[in-house]
């Protein structure tokens, strides 16, 4: 064997610091990959954690929908009384269908709400069962503490439409 094949053979590989003496290129591997197990460790922890969040925040927005569900419920088996002890005359709140014009059907709600003279406080009860589609999904992408307010899920489900609408 000649010198250039010697050097050839001293050459770090790839990943190895260069410098670094050969009986401690083992070491440094068996090193690295402890911390690069280490951070992928650390990785599926927060992936879990993360996981794990999403999973009660949707469990947190599903129990918020049954609620709203089972209040509506509660209005529809005693349509003379709402939450709020206030007398109410209640109708069938129609349902939103997806290729339906959005402006139309809030505007007809709305109209519905006046002309019974439901307490504004309570429209979102009547409202959200009836949605369908992507009004629905609009609905739920809303945080927990906004989506009672029926300002604000108009608004969302406006927005929505409107950006479908562009889309086209």
């Amino acid at each position: 064997m000649n010198t250039t094949d010697r050097k050839e053979d001293e050459t770090c590989p790839p990943g190895i610091p260069e410098g670094l003496p050969k009986e401690m290129w083992i070491d440094y591997l068996l090193e690295m990959r402890k911390v690069e197990a280490q951070i992928e460790i650390e990785k599926s922890k927060q992936d879990h954690e993360l996981n794990k969040a999403k999973v009660e925040a949707d469990k947190e927005v599903k129990l918020q929908q049954l609620q709203t569900e089972k209040e509506t419920a509660k209005v529809q088996a005693n349509p003379t009384s709402v939450a709020s002890g206030e007398s109410v005359n209640l109708m069938k709140v129609p349902r939103l269908h997806e290729n339906e014009d959005v402006d139309v059907y809030l505007r007809g709600f709305e109209m519905l709400a006046e002309t019974n003279k439901w307490d504004k406080s309570q429209w979102a009860i009547f409202f959200i069962p009836n949605l369908s589609g992507k009004a629905k999904e609009a609905y739920v992408n809303l945080p927990i503490t906004e989506s009672q307010n029926y300002d604000t899920i108009k608004a969302a489900i406006l927005t929505e439409s409107r950006n479908l609408q562009s889309q086209i």
